[in-house]
């Protein structure tokens, strides 16, 4: 009877060690679901691009482009040019129309009499079709960067009264789980193309950098991860 009677036991304090368990994981699960949720991303290296555009004019007859900048974004891309190039809507032979971008050769650049305003004329080839009238124009000038040990999304660098930071997810793993905790990393911005941003500071390559969260989120905070 006794023996009974402490296998019964046993077996009932199993059972609860486990419902504790169930309860324990459940609660947890509940409390996981109401974190802010995270996108992060690792370091990256490389160059960068730049993308200058402008409203621009066209000459179907002459077959060339125009269009102006500042004298600030043209010393930019002086002797930094890799390719230019316009995006105009074509109405092409069978009817239809069609966005396509032209590769120009720039023919000329000259400074406004204030010095304050370059104006490009580029020269086209023949496009598949004609200049649907009364469409925008646009040139764009891109130019590539060196390169750079330390990349991020634009969307990851913040500032606050104390300068620029990263915010960084710290991971523990325990027995049935792992915390994921953001911590504040500071950083300097290099340079950035209005996409990447070029840092340095006390990052690492293995380090997950936040990109994007549904909620604010500060030094500490305890977060889901979703790797992007």
């Amino acid at each position: 009877m006794k023996t009974g009677r402490k296998i019964f036991l046993t077996k009932f304090s199993v059972g609860i060690l486990i419902f504790l368990i169930f309860c324990m994981l459940a609660a947890r699960n509940i409390y996981y679901t109401l974190l802010p949720q995270v996108e992060v991303s690792a370091l990256s290296s490389g160059a960068m691009t730049y993308y200058l555009t402008n409203q621009a004019s066209i000459d179907e007859e002459n077959r060339t482009i125009t269009w102006e900048t500042s004298k600030s974004e043209g010393d930019t891309v002086q002797e930094k040019t890799l390719s230019v190039s316009a995006y105009i809507t074509v109405q092409t032979y069978t009817g239809g129309y069609d966005v396509q971008t032209v590769p120009l050769t720039v023919t000329s650049r000259t400074l406004s009499e204030d010095q304050s305003v370059y104006s490009y004329t580029a020269s086209y080839e023949a496009m598949d079709g004609t200049y649907a009238e009364g469409t925008s124009v646009m040139a764009e000038m891109t130019w590539t960067s060196g390169r750079y040990d330390a990349l991020v999304p634009l969307s990851a660098v913040k500032e606050d009264q104390n300068g620029t930071y990263l915010n960084v997810v710290q991971t523990e793993r325990g027995l049935f789980s792992e915390t994921n905790t953001v911590v504040q990393v500071r950083v300097e911005v290099e340079a950035q193309n209005g996409i990447f941003a070029a840092i340095s500071g006390n990052c690492e390559p293995t380090d997950f950098i936040v990109v994007d969260t549904d909620k604010v989120i500060a030094d500490g905070a305890q977060v889901r991860v979703v790797k992007g």
